[in-house]
């Protein structure tokens, strides 16, 4: 997987998606989603204005929709566990118990095998410079236990 930089961050393509919904689709702005939730053969897609739709979409295919890991703009979404998805531009702090503070208040779980990469990544993009600061001793540590 490549991490982003801040010299290199991608043009939006587009700010609206159309998901898979029960009976059609949701017409969905990218600017608005939280976080996509795994929840069996489909995933719950949560929004900052509160609301939670459920999408006929496995995280795996919410992944490569969303292009986890690349950078859109100020827009950037990564995979932290088996079954989370995160907008990373909603976030307000990395803890180093493993979890992703949003700005809403919600704390998520970062899985064991996606939590050097989400740190990897962290690094590479400037505007998260004092996110980083504050996880650098984490990441150093968890890089020498290997």
């Amino acid at each position: 997987m490549e991490c982003p930089t801040a010299a290199s961050p991608l043009p939006i393509p587009r700010l609206v998606l159309l998901l898979k919904a029960a009976r059609g689709y949701h017409v969905v702005d990218v600017r608005s989603i939280l976080y996509a939730e795994a929840d069996e053969r489909f995933c719950s897609m949560h929004f900052t204005d509160g609301t939670k739709k459920p999408v006929f979409h496995t995280l795996n295919e919410l992944e490569a929709i969303l292009r986890c890991g690349e950078r859109m703009g100020e827009l950037l979404f990564l995979r932290v566990h088996k079954s989370h998805l995160v907008a990373f531009h909603h976030t307000s702090a990395i803890g180093v118990d493993r979890r992703v503070l949003l700005q809403t208040g919600t704390y998520l779980p970062i899985g064991r095998q996606y939590w050097a990469h989400l740190l990897k990544c962290c690094m590479s993009i400037g505007p998260y410079e004092t996110v980083v600061q504050g996880i650098q001793a984490s990441f150093n540590q968890e890089l020498g236990s290997k």
